[in-house]
């Protein structure tokens, strides 16, 4: 009987390919080594620049919503205010934090602002929150209006003394498309966060 080696050769190969795209990419590695580590050390040096690492320290110890009681008995005046806003689904980590926009329309306003929570008495924490529906689709999902929930969060006391909403601006989307026909129905949230509302809110809280 004839022995078939051909298979055997193909995998002996296909093995020594491999072997080299291994040594290939290890030598690149090693020669591109200080370059990889260089991008690595400025990318973590801008993450630094950007959110200051102080505020870093700060919200490696912030636990959310598991830290934090609501008391109005603790508010305070606002001397100065360090803001921050997360999407409806985020985890409690800092890389699914924002820095959020502010449009006063008083420039003596912007001076109440930090860039550095550790300066500041009040941190501001506006959350996306699941609001109204306003419609639905043919297969009974529905289209639900995301609301800004403005949190004034006392920071000697570690303790929310205000809430409040509005509502997100922006239409929902007309047509839903799912891969199948036994997809069930869902919720389909929608809404961008209405700075300019949120920036009135505060600056009334500042003028209260």
């Amino acid at each position: 009987m004839k022995r078939d080696n051909g298979s055997g050769c193909l995998g002996f190969f296909v093995l020594i390919c491999f072997a080299i795209g291994l040594i290939y990419t290890g030598i690149d590695n090693w020669i591109h080594s200080d370059e990889i580590k260089a991008k690595e050390k400025q990318k973590k040096q801008e993450f630094v620049d950007f959110w200051k690492q102080s505020n870093i320290n700060f919200f490696s110890k912030f636990k959310c919503n598991s830290s934090l009681s609501y008391d109005e008995s603790k508010s305070i005046k606002i001397d100065k205010f360090y803001i921050f806003d997360t999407n409806h689904v985020y985890e409690c980590n800092i890389k699914d934090f924002h820095q959020t926009k502010i449009n006063f329309k008083k420039s003596d306003l912007f001076n109440f602002i930090s860039e550095e929570i550790k300066n500041a008495n009040v941190l501001i924490w506006v959350k996306q929150v699941p609001g109204e529906q306003v419609g639905s689709y043919g297969d009974g999902s529905r289209a639900i209006r995301l609301n800004a929930e403005i949190n004034f969060i006392n920071i000697s006391e570690n303790t929310i003394y205000k809430k409040i909403t509005v509502p997100c601006i922006g239409e929902p989307q007309k047509e839903i498309y799912k891969k199948g026909y036994t997809s069930p129905s869902k919720n389909f949230y929608f809404g961008s966060l209405p700075y300019d509302n949120i920036s009135e809110v505060i600056k009334k809280e500042i003028e209260n």
